[in-house]
C-alpha cells in the first residue's frame, strides 16, 4: 500500500514536470521567456489532485523568484516542510548558469530565503527548473547517463537542491553544472529506492538510536522525502576538512528528532537542525488554514510567501 501511494504521488509528479517542460517549449516557440512564478504554478496545478494548493496575492518578490512552502504529507500524518524558491537553468555565453548569487535590496537573495526558512521552522530549498532534454543537449545527468533513453535526464528538469549546497557552490563558485548534479529529481524524492537506504554521515556515531535507525533503514513517505534531502548535504558535509563534532543540540521546535548533531561543517550551521526540523509530527494549524482561504497566519511569519502546496502520499 505504501508503495501504491508512492508511485501514485510519482505519475503525479511526472506529468506536472512534463506539463512545465511544455509550458517551457510553448514560451520559446514564440519567442518569450517563462518566469519562474509562472513554471512553479504550472506544476503544482498540473499534479492536482495528488497536491492540494493555495495562491497568495502576488507580492514583490514574484519579479525575482517564487517563494512557496512545500509540505509532503503521509498517512501517518507525520509530514515534511520545505520553503522552497524557484530558479532556472540558462545559457549565458555558452555557459551554463543558475542566478544564486542573485542580491535583492542590498543582501544576497538566498540570506533572505534562509532567514525565511527559520522563522516558518523549515528548511530552504531551490527548486531547479533545468528545461527538457533539448534544453540541456551538452548536460547529462552524469555517469549513469543513456544517450539514447536516460529517464534520469528527462526527470531532472524539474529538480530540488537544499540551500545550504547552494550557497556552498556559489560561495566556491563552482558553477551552475556542478549544482545539477548535486540536485535531486523531485520524482526521486518520493520513489522508493532511487536511493541507497543507507546514510554514512561523519556524526552516526554520537546520534541517538531513533535518528540512526532513521539514517541506516529504508523509509517510506515524508521520512523518504526528509531523508533523501538530509543525504544530499551530508555527502557535501563528508568533502570538508573539519572535524565532526560530539555534541548533541536540542531542538527547540516542535520535530520528530528532540536532539540533532550540532555540527554546522562548512554550510555554517547544524544542517541536521537545519533539514530535520523540515520532519514534523503533523501538519501545522496554519498551513491547514491556508489552504481552506485564510493565508494571514503564515503571511505573518513571512510576508515572501506566494503560496502553499500539501503533496500527499
Amino acid at each position: 500500500m505504501v508503495a501504491d501511494s508512492n508511485l501514485d504521488l510519482r505519475k503525479s509528479l511526472t506529468h506536472a514536470r512534463e506539463a512545465v517542460d511544455q509550458q517551457w517549449r510553448s514560451r520559446i516557440l514564440n519567442g518569450e521567456e517563462a518566469t519562474e512564478t509562472e513554471l512553479t504554478v504550472t506544476y503544482i496545478e498540473a499534479a492536482s489532485p495528488k497536491v492540494r494548493y493555495a495562491q497568495f496575492n502576488p507580492r514583490e518578490e514574484a519579479r525575482t523568484g517564487a517563494d512557496w512552502l512545500w509540505w509532503f504529507l503521509d498517512d501517518s500524518g507525520e509530514c515534511f516542510g520545505m520553503l522552497v524558491q524557484a530558479k532556472k537553468l540558462k545559457r549565458l555565453k555558452g555557459e551554463w548558469t543558475i542566478d544564486f548569487g542573485y542580491v535583492s535590496g542590498g543582501e544576497p537573495q538566498i540570506n533572505k530565503l534562509l532567514e525565511a526558512s527559520n522563522r516558518l521552522d523549515v528548511p530552504a530549498f531551490y527548486v531547479l527548473y533545468c528545461g527538457d532534454r533539448r534544453h540541456r543537449q551538452d548536460l547529462s545527468c552524469g555517469t549513469h547517463h543513456n544517450e539514447k533513453f536516460c529517464t534520469e535526464c528527462d526527470s531532472a528538469s524539474v529538480s530540488i537542491l537544499p540551500s545550504l549546497c547552494a550557497r556552498h557552490v556559489n560561495e566556491r563558485q563552482l558553477g551552475a553544472t556542478a549544482a545539477f548534479h548535486m540536485s535531486t529529481p523531485v520524482e526521486d524524492l518520493v520513489t522508493p529506492g532511487t536511493q541507497g537506504s543507507e546514510i554514512l554521515d561523519l556524526n552516526l556515531n554520537v546520534v541517538g538510536l531513533e535518528l540512526k535507525k532513521f539514517l541506516l533503514s529504508p523509509q517510506s513517505g515524508s521520512r523518504e522525502v526528509a531523508k533523501k534531502v538530509f543525504a544530499m548535504t551530508s555527502r557535501l558535509r563528508s568533502g570538508s576538512f573539519a572535524l565532526a563534532t560530539a555534541t548533541l543540540l536540542r531542538v527547540k521546535s516542535e520535530t520528530v528528532f528532540d536532539y540533532l548533531p550540532d555540527d554546522s561543517g562548512h554550510f555554517g550551521v547544524s544542517y541536521f537542525e537545519h533539514i530535520l526540523r523540515g520532519l514534523k509530527p503533523s501538519l501545522p494549524d496554519e498551513v491547514q488554514e491556508a489552504l481552506a482561504g485564510n493565508e494571514e497566519g503564515l503571511l505573518r511569519k513571512c510576508n515572501r510567501l506566494q503560496g502553499v502546496a500539501v503533496f500527499s502520499f
